[in-house]
């Protein structure tokens, strides 16, 4: 498995068969990552046991850190959002992608002032 700054920019595909999700890294150096296996929150997690996975899912668990590997607060008591649906998926992408490099908390706040 691919550590959380193993890789550069671009897509990273999970290659644990029991995985299904995939990460990306922006040039700012923020990584989004996807997943929808019966180990995250989502729909194949109330369906799927250990052995069997779903490849497809209708929603995702969304999880995002910076360059250090320090994890983002995706909602007020945690740093993974799950059972996201491909439009909140897709917006929290955008958001990500447009971080600057370094963000402090005020930052942050200021971007992400309507998530959740």
């Amino acid at each position: 498995m691919t550590k959380y700054n193993e890789f550069k920019t671009g897509f990273n595909l999970d290659s644990d068969e029991l995985a299904n999700g995939f990460k990306m890294t922006f040039e700012n150096g923020w990584t989004v990552s996807v997943q929808w296996s019966s180990f995250n929150y989502c729909a194949n997690r109330e369906f799927q046991t250990i052995t069997t996975q779903n490849r497809e899912c209708v929603n995702a668990e969304c999880a995002v850190w910076d360059t250090n590997g320090d994890w983002f607060k995706l909602t007020a008591s945690d740093d993974v959002q799950g059972w996201m649906s491909p439009d909140e998926v897709a917006e929290l992408i955008a958001r990500v992608q447009a971080f600057s490099p370094v963000l402090d908390g005020e930052a942050v706040d200021e971007v992400m002032t309507d998530w959740a």
